[in-house]
């Protein structure tokens, strides 16, 4: 039975315990051992709870368009101002079988500022008058090979919120990619980026199919795979290669906006994009999505 309600106090300590047994580990542990990945794991799970807990739930609509939210930093809770939650707007956030009136930080995504899918279901709902539902599975910090290998249960996690919509016959519409700034840190090189990136495109794709077959069908969400590589430097060629092969790979898997291409007017740290950034990239992929016929 999973719980629908996470004790602070419990919560709390559990956190506290395992940094007190990190620290003891010490150096052979940093680099990805078990110790550090279940109190990161831990941290992200919280953080889940909290952003939950910190608002009523709502019904959800019968029917909706519904947009899956993937990456990391910029993807999450750290870009912009905060947007709050519009109560006569049918736009949600949708988390652990619960839908909620979208609003920033938005549970599901890590970090605790704004963010690009508050924006973006806010503004779908007012122009298209349709019910929007955002789920997000955004974490800060993570790379292809984190998704791929499920470190920190950060696929798992998104594989769970694909089946609870499922239960409640929500479809994932469209799947948004943006991940990269972390992975041309590191120097991955383009085919390791673009298998372990199509690797978790056909277990998520499978997934939605798996949880909405209707009659037989399991027709993949379509997929958005932003360019994004720039964080506090120039774009990384052999990333943005790799996206770019990525999104020809399938014909349901399409080019996403270009986020490198915004300097830094339109971050807020060389890195994270502020609120005109966030006014850019929602423009751009509405825009998107309708060339494609999605919206």
């Amino acid at each position: 039975m999973r719980p629908s309600r996470l004790n602070a106090a419990t919560g709390g300590g559990l956190i506290a315990l395992l940094l007190v047994i990190v620290a003891v580990v010490g150096k052979a542990e940093l680099d990805g051992g078990f110790l550090i990945g279940q109190y990161r794991a831990a941290r992200i799970q919280f953080s889940d709870y909290q952003l939950a807990n910190a608002r009523p739930p709502v019904p959800c609509p019968r029917q909706a368009f519904v947009l899956l939210a993937l990456g990391q930093s910029n993807a999450a809770n750290q870009v912009g101002e905060p947007v709050s939650a519009v109560g006569d707007l049918p736009a949600y956030a949708f988390f652990h079988g619960r839908c909620f009136r979208i609003g920033d930080p938005i549970p599901g995504a890590t970090g605790r500022d704004g963010s690009l899918w508050t924006h973006f279901a806010q503004r779908l709902a007012r122009e298209r008058g349709i019910p929007v539902i955002v789920i997000a599975g955004a974490v800060s910090g993570s790379t292809v090979e984190n998704w791929r290998r499920d470190q920190h249960s950060i696929l798992s996690r998104t594989l769970r919120s694909i089946t609870d919509a499922g239960e409640r016959n929500l479809a994932v519409d469209v799947v948004v990619w943006l991940l990269g700034e972390d992975d041309a840190g590191r120097g991955t090189p383009t085919v390791a980026y673009r298998e372990g990136l199509l690797e978790v495109i056909e277990k998520i794709s499978a997934a939605a199919g798996e949880a909405t077959a209707r009659e037989g069908a399991r027709e993949p969400p379509q997929w958005l795979v932003f360019q994004a590589t720039r964080c506090h430097g120039d774009p990384h060629a052999e990333v943005r290669e790799a996206q770019r092969q990525v999104a020809q790979a399938k014909p349901y898997i399409h080019m996403g906006p270009d986020a490198d291409a915004l300097g830094p007017e339109y971050r807020s740290d060389g890195c994270h994009f502020n609120s005109a950034g966030r006014a850019r990239l929602v423009d751009d992929l509405i825009g998107r999505l309708r060339a494609l016929s999605l919206i």
